[in-house]
């Protein structure tokens, strides 16, 4: 229902002091050794996309870890659980152009596993292709 509800503008002046957050929270994602050459080559821009919201990240090449977390300048208190699924991306080669979008107000993500429990091979085949569909859109 368009035009029906109107959603009010959140801003950073908004917060009282410019932060919202009183103590740190953070969120760890593990990543496959097979992308650690391509996480620590687009990890800068990660970095950069991450700081434009004021939050932390880190990356750990020995543990195979990104880290994302608040700092004391973080005013929107959703901005750490965007950040997650920035990092969750990020961990599944998705390159950092699209997934900077999630932090846009009107984009979400979800991860499916379809390949859990044994599944026969033309069954998971299948069931791919459908997630993926035509043309790959």
């Amino acid at each position: 229902m368009p035009g029906k509800y109107e959603l009010p503008s959140f801003g950073e002046g908004d917060v009282p002091g410019g932060a919202c957050c009183v103590d740190e929270t953070s969120f760890a994602t593990l990543f496959p050794g097979y992308l650690e050459k391509y996480v620590s080559s687009v990890w800068p821009a990660a970095e950069a996309v991450l700081k434009q919201h004021q939050l932390a990240g880190k990356l750990d090449l020995v543990e195979g870890s990104i880290t994302v977390s608040t700092t004391r300048r973080t005013w929107d208190p959703y901005a750490i659980m965007k950040a997650r699924d920035f990092a969750k991306l990020i961990a599944r080669h998705v390159p950092v152009s699209q997934a900077q979008k999630i932090f846009e107000d009107d984009m979400v993500c979800d991860i499916i596993k379809i390949g859990e429990g044994g599944m026969n091979p033309r069954r998971f085949v299948k069931r791919r292709e459908r997630l993926i569909a035509p043309d790959g859109q």
